[in-house]
């Protein structure tokens, strides 16, 4: 995805996720419906939970927060 030539018109969606596995895959699969098929992003802020292996299971970019967010 990165660093390399995409079409310019692709739409790239950026999901924000903390322990969200309860949630994360009926998201991804709605908008992989109602957008075709865009690139996901979804950073993850240190979920303890399975939401990382989750979004892996639709294929998507995973970027893992290293420090503490803002409290």
């Amino acid at each position: 995805m990165f660093g390399s030539k995409q079409n310019s018109s692709q739409l790239l969606v950026l999901l924000a996720a903390l322990n969200e596995e309860h949630g994360i895959g009926p998201t991804i699969k709605d908008l992989k419906r109602f957008l075709g098929d865009p690139v996901f992003l979804v950073i993850d802020g240190r979920s303890v939970d399975k939401t990382v292996k989750i979004a892996k299971n639709f294929g998507v970019t995973i970027l893992k927060q290293l420090g503490n967010g803002k409290c």
